[in-house]
């Protein structure tokens, strides 16, 4: 009667383990955080950024789903974190291994056994020359502003400097000196140096050697023409 019983509950429990089916999709992120989604009456499998699937030695990642159970019927889709690459795999049942572009997909399928995913994968950081890239552009963009503006900064200094020393030169006139570009600015034409001393009403002498200065300075031209000398504001 005994040997009936145990035999009984062993059956029972032979019958409930192959009742146990799943259709999961496994999505592994960069930080070994595992979600599982799709249809399954296995207890607490289907689960949300859980880290307990993954561990990591050096540059090795060790994603490991293994449950103890039978299943009558399991079907999978792993989806690995962009350029991973697998070292080796050991599943229960069939498995298939596919590219979708820089991401692989682990396809697999199997009746009656247990459900165990074993995958040993690394990530290559070549692949994420993207964002290095980005950053060193970003980074060689915001130098080029720094220096444009120090530039454009130091240039304007530059030219109020020059204003300023022109400013100067012009600036410390004597008086008869500054009455004779008055006048030439006023007139805005060549005066002859007698007009000059005519319409100023000064002495000849006092006339030419204000003039003489003047050119000097770099204020006027003086051009001889036969006995005239022709006046003119010099242009800068």
């Amino acid at each position: 009667m005994k040997k009936r019983l145990i035999m009984l509950i062993l059956l029972i429990s032979t019958i409930q383990a192959s009742q146990y089916y799943a259709d999961l999709t496994i999505k592994v992120d960069n930080s070994g955080f595992t979600t599982i989604t799709g249809n399954t009456n296995y207890p607490n499998l289907t689960i949300n950024d859980y880290p307990g699937y993954t561990s990591k030695k050096g540059n090795y990642w060790m994603l490991n789903i293994t449950k103890p159970e039978q299943f009558s019927e399991f079907i999978y889709t792993i989806q690995l974190p962009e350029t991973a690459s697998i070292n080796y795999i050991k599943t229960t049942g069939t498995v298939n291994i596919q590219n979708q572009g820089t991401t692989l997909i682990i396809k697999g399928y199997g009746e009656n056994k247990q459900l165990s995913i074993i995958i040993q994968y690394q990530i290559n950081k070549t692949k994420n020359n993207f964002l290095e890239t980005a950053i060193i552009i970003t980074t060689l963009i915001i130098i080029l502003i720094i220096f444009q503006l120090f530039y454009k900064k130091k240039k304007t200094k530059t030219k109020k400097t020059t204003n300023k020393k022109k400013q100067t030169r012009i600036l410390p006139l004597p008086e008869r000196q500054k009455q004779i570009m008055k006048l030439l600015t006023e007139t805005n034409k060549p005066l002859t140096q007698a007009q000059i001393r005519k319409k100023l009403k000064i002495p000849k002498a006092s006339t030419s050697r204000n003039i003489n200065s003047l050119e000097l300075k770099g204020l006027i031209t003086k051009e001889k023409i036969g006995i005239t000398n022709i006046i003119k504001i010099k242009k800068q």
